[in-house]
């Protein structure tokens, strides 16, 4: 990423489009403008973001695939919440609903817990696949990124292992992205985090 020097990133304004193969799906925080179809373009034809800045921009990875769906979550909650999800096959992406229940009461929970939101929405973003690599995931402010093996959702066997991952990277965006020590936070990516505050991120 080039962007100009001394000069906070949060203060760089920039508004991002991407096009993507026809017949794939856009998943991401950024939010779409333009009266496009989202979260599925018109072949050939761009997908415009609203304006941000580059901080945040950043810090908003986009989850893009053929086998796509977008599921909102608890929608009685403000802001909207959303899992995307891109997979190898049709059927994995396609989550059934006792899953969503489930997925959905994670939100209503988390609402209970902190009792506040700073991001305009939020997107879990899921990649259920045994090719592009399993076990990646990393949290940020108004999303979270998963890369799990395909079957993740539908074998026990993942689940019980993995059952954490998504309230773990949730909860980042409250710990460590909301709210961090002095020092942890920097004007720009070239200034190393300055951790010395910093008593608990990962438990």
């Amino acid at each position: 990423m080039l962007y100009p020097a001394n000069t906070s990133v949060r203060d760089i304004p920039i508004q991002p489009s991407l096009i993507v193969p026809a017949g794939w799906s856009v998943g991401t925080a950024l939010t779409p403008i333009g009266g496009g179809t989202y979260p599925q373009p018109a072949p050939g034809s761009p997908t415009r973001f609203a304006v941000t800045n580059v901080e945040q921009l950043q810090d908003s990875p986009v989850l893009t695939g053929q086998y796509f769906h977008e599921f909102v979550l608890a929608p009685e909650i403000s802001p909207k919440h959303f899992i995307d999800v891109a997979s190898d096959s049709q059927e994995d992406s396609d989550l059934p609903p006792a899953l969503l229940a489930k997925i959905a009461n994670l939100v209503r929970e988390a609402d209970a817990l902190y009792h506040s939101h700073h991001y305009n929405q939020y997107h879990f973003l899921v990649v259920l696949s045994d090719v592009t690599g399993a076990d990646i995931t990393l949290e940020h402010g108004q999303s979270s990124e998963y890369g799990v093996p395909e079957k993740f959702f539908s074998d026990d066997g993942y689940l019980l292992i993995g059952a954490d991952l998504l309230p773990h990277e949730y909860s980042h965006s409250w710990n460590g992205k909301y709210r961090r020590p002095v020092g942890l936070y920097q004007p720009d990516f070239a200034t190393a985090q300055q951790g010395a505050l910093l008593w608990v991120y990962e438990a």
